[in-house]
Order: structure tokens, then C-alpha cells, then sequence
């Protein structure tokens, strides 16, 4: 080796080494997202937007996912949201009444004819550039959307036609039109995060739970009452949430793969539902459930019940007026 190489060689590995202690390798970011569910469609959700996000984005994004109020229960994962503690949340949006109120524009009863219209209704551009903004002004940002399921109701007493709600301590999403709701078919509403409603049954607390029949057979509950009722009044729609500060500061990159890949993750988990749906009503009958359905006559005093209820509501609280006419206006577009 020439002699000029040899004094050269450690002066060039001193630079390298200097050059990497500047400029290190750039820190990942960690996503933590987080549901009150398991083995359902949010939690499936959850996993395509891991893998669709770590996949394009290598090593610069890790997604973990955290079902089952991992985070805490419903409540405290939405101030994790707006504290910057968590960086995602996924769940109906009835539960972000409490951030802002016009969230409840889609608990309307009879707003939506099935679950393809809600979807569509969802994500018509009017619908996402007014209802998912909602929460920015509160630090949550919406990134995705989507509708999978009809609202049932587990009774420990039948629900078997419509004057059997009569009585009832019925555990609703947070909202003035569920309580509302409840109020006219002769319940009680009691507000409460899913997390809380096996012991309340079980206490005596509620005997009577709206909520998705994928929840109740993630959690067993056919192994402590047997009865869910369809009444097909209400789509959940369930929200992916994210801290906006915490989003306003990723690279624009990094910004639009999981914009993308949460669109991807609507779409997919949307049509993987229906399927997961019909598995949910053989599961809960496989494990000694029933099913029921309202006679023709109940439906339709139900509908006559509770279909004015949104617009009544928003008579009482004008600042869900323009909300909720929006979301009329694009789900009649989409009908």
C-alpha cells in the first residue's frame, strides 16, 4: 500500500465516524392506536392499517395496536387523543359526543335504509369535509370511517315486541338522541362505556344493553343472557380518530401513507364485515343464544316512534341544526 494511503485511511474513517455522530439515523415514529374491542371490525381495521403503514413506510412509522381498552376505557382513551398521551382511537362516534355534540348527527334512528348506504353516505366528499372536521377544533382529527354493523339489544327479559322495552335500565352510546330514544319506547337510558357493562350486568345495575352483536359474542355474553333483539333502527359507525398535534407534525410523507392506507383500511373492512356479521349471528346461536326479530306491526310503530326523533333534538339544540341536515341532505343523495 502506497504511503500516502496509509496516513489517509485513518484520517477518512475519523470523518466517517464524525459525519455519523452529526447526523444520525432519523428517530421512528410510534403509533399507538387503540380500540375498547377485540376480534371485531375495529380490531381487524386496526391490524390493515399496521400492515398497510409499516409496509410502505419501512422504518420510519410503527403502528401498535392495542385492543380491549388496553389504553383505558373509552373516555380516557379519547383524552389520550386530545392530551397527545395515545395517537389513535377507534370507535362509533356516538362516544365523541362528549368532544363535540354534533357527533351524534348519525345516531338519527331510521337514518340509513343498510349498512352500504351508511358507508356511502360516510364518504361522500360534503359528508367528510364537514362531519370529520369536527373535531379538529377539540385536537382529534378523523382519518377514517366506516359502518359495519346494525344496533341489537341484549335483554336478560325478551325483547320480543315493542311494548317489552317498557321498563327497561337499557345501557345507549352517550348521546341526546339515544337517551331520547330510549325515552319514548319506555326505557331508561344509562350511558356507559362497554368496558363497565358485564359487571353492571350482573349487579342488576342495567338488564338491558345496545350495542353490536360482534361485541357481545367477542365477550361471550350468550354465557349470561340469552336473548338479542334486531330492530334495524340505527347503523354504528364507528370513527378513526387521531391526535391532530401529533399529526400535524409527521412528515408529509409519512401524512399521506396513512391517509391512505386508513381509506384502504375503510374500504376492505367495510366489505370484510358483512361476512363477519352473518359468522356473529350463527356464533351467538352456536353458543345457546337467541335471536329475535320484531313482528311487521312493531317495526312499524317503531319507525312512526323514534324516525322524528333527530329532527326534534336539533330544534332543542340549534348547534346540531347544520350537522344534521347535512348528513340528511348527502344520505338522501346516497339512498
Amino acid at each position: 500500500m502506497h504511503a500516502l494511503s496509509k496516513l489517509l485511511l485513518p484520517a477518512a474513517a475519523s470523518v466517517l465516524l464524525a459525519i455519523g455522530q452529526i447526523a444520525p439515523a432519523a428517530a421512528q415514529t410510534v403509533m399507538k392506536f387503540g380500540t375498547a374491542s377485540i376480534n371485531d371490525t375495529q380490531h381487524h381495521w386496526m391490524k390493515l392499517l399496521k400492515e398497510g403503514v409499516e409496509k410502505r413506510a419501512g422504518d420510519r412509522m410503527k403502528v401498535e395496536i392495542f385492543p380491549s381498552s388496553q389504553l383505558g376505557s373509552v373516555p380516557r382513551m379519547i383524552e389520550g387523543l386530545q392530551l397527545g398521551t395515545i395517537e389513535g382511537y377507534l370507535g362509533p362516534t356516538s362516544f365523541l359526543v362528549g368532544v363535540d355534540q354534533r357527533f351524534q348527527a348519525l345516531d338519527a334512528p331510521f337514518l340509513f335504509e343498510n349498512l352500504p348506504h351508511a358507508m356511502r353516505t360516510t364518504h361522500d366528499p360534503e359528508f367528510i369535509n364537514g362531519f370529520w372536521r369536527l373535531g379538529e377544533a377539540k385536537a382529534i382529527a378523523t382519518i377514517g370511517m366506516f359502518c359495519p354493523e346494525i344496533t341489537t339489544f341484549l335483554s336478560i327479559q325478551p325483547i320480543r315486541k315493542l311494548d317489552d322495552f317498557k321498563g327497561k335500565k337499557m345501557r345507549v352510546f352517550a348521546s341526546r338522541i339515544e337517551r331520547e330514544s330510549m325515552r319514548r319506547l319506555g326505557a331508561t337510558a344509562a350511558p356507559m362505556p362497554f368496558d363497565e357493562v358485564l359487571t353492571a350486568i350482573q349487579n342488576g345495575t342495567l338488564d338491558s344493553v345496545k350495542s353490536s352483536i360482534s361485541l357481545f359474542v367477542a365477550f361471550r355474553y350468550f354465557t349470561v343472557v340469552k336473548t338479542l333483539t334486531r330492530t334495524h333502527e340505527s347503523v354504528i359507525c364507528a370513527a378513526a380518530t387521531i391526535s391532530k398535534a401529533w399529526y400535524d407534525k409527521l412528515p408529509a410523507a409519512l401524512r399521506r401513507i396513512l391517509d391512505e392506507e386508513a381509506r384502504k383500511a375503510d374500504d376492505e373492512t367495510q366489505a370484510w364485515s358483512y361476512e363477519f356479521m352473518n359468522r356473529n349471528h350463527k356464533a351467538w346461536v352456536d353458543g345457546g343464544g337467541e335471536l329475535i326479530d320484531l313482528g311487521a306491526a312493531d317495526k312499524a310503530a317503531l319507525r312512526a316512534l323514534l324516525q322524528p326523533v333527530g329532527d326534534e333534538i336539533v330544534k332543542e339544540q340549534p348547534e346540531l341544526r347544520d350537522i344534521h341536515e347535512l348528513t340528511k341532505r348527502v344520505a338522501a343523495r346516497h339512498r
